[in-house]
C-alpha cells in the first residue's frame, strides 16, 4: 500500500466529469459536496477529531468533456480559496460560491438568446449568443477576491487536467502497410488539451509532462490572461456545442503532436506494446511551425467519458499500466460523474419517420450517441466486485414527481439544453447532485474492510463507519468509506445533515415567455446572414425581407416554442 508523507497509507483519486450541456449544474453539485467533505475529514485529522481516520486521499487527476471541463476548470480557479458551499434552502443568492454561480445563476437562455456577438456587423458562428460564456469563464477564473486561503493536502502537486476536444483542423498520421511502399493516410481530431496544476498539494506526482501546460497561483486572485486564459478557453472549447455554442480557436505548441503514443496489441502469446507515431505533414497539410492554430467543438462529440484518459493518468501515466481491481489490494479508483446515464429515446425505424432534415438531426443524434456508448467502461464502474472504478449518477428517490421518462434530471430536455431555460431547473440539478454525492460517499464509494487502507483505523472508527454490503450472488460483506463522512455532514450520525431532495421543478417556466427573444435572435441572425450574403442589396431583398418578416420569422419562432413545450411536458416540467 502506498502512503504519504507522514507514512499513513494512501488512496489515489482521479476524477472523471462527463459531458452534460445544462446538467453541468448536476456535476457542479457533486463537486462542490466532494470539496466540503474532503475539506471536513482533512479539518478533522488536524484537530485530531476521533471520528477522523488517519489515513490519506490524494486527488491526482480530473479530466472531462463538455460541461465537464467547464466544471474542472471552475474548479480548478478555486482550489486555493475556502468558498461557502451551496446548500438546499440556504439564504441569498448563492453567488459567494464559484460553481452555483456560474452554473446556476449567470448562464441562462435570455442571454443565449441576445445579439451581442453579431455587433460590429460580425459574422455569426452558431445559433445561440456565446458570449456570455466568456463573462462566465472570466469570473470563474478570476475567483478569490476576499476569500481566504485554503489548505488541501489532499492534492496532487501537480493535479492534471485533462479536457478532449474535437480538433476540426487535424492531425495528420500515416501508417506503412506492407512495406514503406505503402501508407495509410489518417485525420485524428479527437484531441486534448492538458494542463498541471503546480503548488497546491502535498503528494508528489510526476513532473509537468512536454504535453502540458503548467498552471500557478498568481499573488492576486485576477488570473485572466496567458496560461490561465488558455486553460479556461480550452474548457470552453471542450463545451463548444455544434451549431448552438460558437466554436474555439486554441493555440499550442506544434510540438505536443511530435510523438503520439499508441497501443498495439500483441500476437499469439504476445503481450500489447506501446509504439509512437509522428505526423506527417504534406503540401495538403503543411507544417504549421512553432505554434499551431486549430478550431474546435464540442469534446463530447468523439469522447464524451474521457475515463480512459483519467486511467493512464492514475496508473502513472503508463498506458500499459492497470490500476488493481481487487477490493483487498485497490489503491486507487476512478469516479466518474455522469448527468446523462439515463435511456435515449430510439430514432427513426422507418422511412416515414425521416426527411432531409429529420435525417440530418437522426445522424447528429447517432454520433453524439455513439460517442457515448462506452459499455465497458460503465459496466465495470457499475461492478460490484470492481474498485478501481466508481460512478455517481442522478438518483431521484421520489419518482412520481419527476420526468415521466425515467429520469431525474431536470436539465436532461431539449437534449440537454432544457436547463438553460430557467434557473430552477440548474437549481434541482445543483441540490440533486449534493444529496447524491452524499449517498455516494457514505453507502457506495467503499472498500473491503481487510483492505490495507484501513490498517490503522480503531475499533470504533470500524463499528460506526461500517457499511453492510449485499453481492450480487446474495453474499454478505463489511466495507469501510473511502472518504469518512464526518458526523456534521452525515445523516447516519446526524440526521439533520441529510441533503435533502429538491423538489421537482414543475410549472415554473412558460416557454411562450420566449416568443420576442427568439424572434430578436432570428432577426439578428437573417440580418448578419442577408448582409454577407448581400441579399439586402439584391433586387430580391425587399420581397424577401417581407417575406421573412410575415411568414418564415414567426413559423420558426412557432416551430420551436412548440418543440420546448413538448419536451418540457415529456419531462414533467409543464403541467
Amino acid at each position: 500500500m502506498q502512503t504519504d508523507k507522514a507514512g499513513r497509507p494512501r488512496f489515489d483519486l482521479a476524477l472523471t466529469m462527463a459531458g452534460a450541456i445544462s446538467a453541468g449544474a448536476y456535476t457542479a453539485g457533486v463537486i462542490d459536496f466532494l470539496i466540503e467533505a474532503l475539506d471536513a475529514w482533512e479539518t478533522g485529522k488536524q484537530a485530531g477529531d476521533p471520528m477522523a481516520p488517519q489515513h490519506a486521499v490524494s486527488l491526482r487527476a480530473v479530466s472531462g468533456a463538455s460541461a465537464g471541463a467547464i466544471t474542472g476548470a471552475m474548479l480548478a480557479a478555486c482550489l486555493k480559496y475556502d468558498f461557502p458551499h451551496r446548500r438546499l434552502n440556504d439564504a441569498g443568492d448563492g453567488s459567494a460560491n464559484p460553481l452555483y454561480d456560474s452554473w446556476v445563476n449567470m448562464i441562462d437562455i435570455v442571454h443565449l438568446l441576445q445579439t451581442r456577438d453579431l455587433a460590429g456587423g460580425a459574422v455569426p458562428v452558431s445559433a445561440l449568443d456565446s458570449t456570455r460564456l466568456v463573462e462566465i469563464a472570466r469570473k470563474a477564473i478570476d475567483y478569490g477576491e476576499g476569500a481566504g486561503f485554503k489548505s488541501r493536502p489532499y492534492l496532487a502537486d501537480p493535479l492534471r487536467f485533462i479536457f478532449t476536444v474535437t480538433n476540426l483542423r487535424g492531425i495528420p498520421f500515416e501508417l506503412e502497410l506492407g512495406g514503406a511502399k505503402y501508407h495509410h493516410a489518417m485525420m485524428m481530431h479527437g484531441d486534448t488539451m492538458r494542463f498541471a496544476l503546480l503548488g497546491l498539494g502535498e503528494t508528489g506526482a510526476p513532473n509537468v509532462r512536454a504535453n502540458e501546460y503548467p498552471l500557478l497561483y498568481p499573488d492576486v486572485p485576477a488570473k485572466w490572461g496567458g496560461l490561465w486564459e488558455k486553460f479556461a478557453m480550452s474548457a470552453l472549447a471542450s463545451g463548444a456545442f455544434p451549431v448552438g455554442l460558437s466554436p474555439r480557436e486554441l493555440v499550442r505548441r506544434t510540438a505536443d503532436y511530435a510523438r503520439l503514443p499508441i497501443v498495439v496489441p500483441g500476437g499469439p502469446g504476445e503481450a500489447a506494446r506501446v509504439v509512437e507515431i509522428r505526423p506527417v505533414w504534406s503540401p495538403a497539410n503543411p507544417e504549421p511551425g512553432a505554434e499551431y492554430h486549430f478550431v474546435n467543438v464540442d469534446g463530447g462529440t468523439i469522447d464524451n467519458e474521457p475515463l480512459e484518459r483519467a486511467r493512464i493518468e492514475l496508473a502513472g501515466g503508463d498506458l500499459l499500466a492497470r490500476n488493481e481491481r481487487d477490493g483487498l489490494k485497490a489503491d486507487r479508483a476512478i469516479v466518474m460523474v455522469d448527468p446523462f446515464v439515463g435511456p435515449e429515446k430510439a430514432g427513426p425505424s422507418s422511412m416515414d419517420e425521416t426527411g432531409l432534415i429529420g435525417s440530418l438531426l437522426a445522424t447528429f443524434t447517432a454520433l453524439k450517441n455513439q460517442a457515448r456508448f462506452k459499455p465497458q467502461d460503465i459496466a465495470l464502474a457499475m461492478e460490484d466486485t470492481i474498485y478501481s472504478r466508481y460512478l455517481i449518477a442522478p438518483v431521484r428517490q421520489d419518482r412520481a414527481s419527476s420526468d415521466s421518462s425515467g429520469s431525474s434530471i431536470a436539465c436532461g430536455s431539449l437534449g440537454g439544453f432544457g436547463g438553460f431555460m430557467h434557473a430552477a431547473f440548474r437549481q434541482h440539478d445543483f441540490f440533486l447532485g449534493r444529496r447524491n454525492c452524499q449517498r455516494f460517499l457514505v453507502q457506495h464509494f467503499c472498500l473491503p474492510a481487510d483492505n490495507p487502507l484501513f490498517a490503522k483505523w480503531t475499533a470504533d472508527q470500524r463499528r460506526d463507519y461500517a457499511v453492510s454490503v449485499t453481492r450480487a450472488d446474495g453474499s454478505s460483506a463489511t466495507e469501510l468509506p473511502i472518504v469518512p463522512l464526518l458526523p456534521a455532514l452525515n445523516p447516519k450520525f446526524r440526521p439533520a445533515a441529510e441533503e435533502k431532495e429538491p423538489a421537482w421543478p414543475k410549472g415554473v417556466f412558460d416557454p411562450e415567455s420566449l416568443k420576442i427573444p427568439i424572434k430578436r435572435r432570428l432577426d439578428g441572425l437573417f440580418s448578419a446572414l442577408a448582409h454577407e450574403t448581400k441579399w439586402d442589396q439584391k433586387l430580391l431583398g425587399l420581397p424577401f425581407l417581407l417575406g421573412w418578416h410575415i411568414y418564415a420569422k414567426p413559423k420558426i419562432a412557432k416551430t420551436t416554442i412548440a418543440a420546448i413545450d413538448k419536451q418540457l411536458r415529456q419531462h414533467g416540467l409543464i403541467e
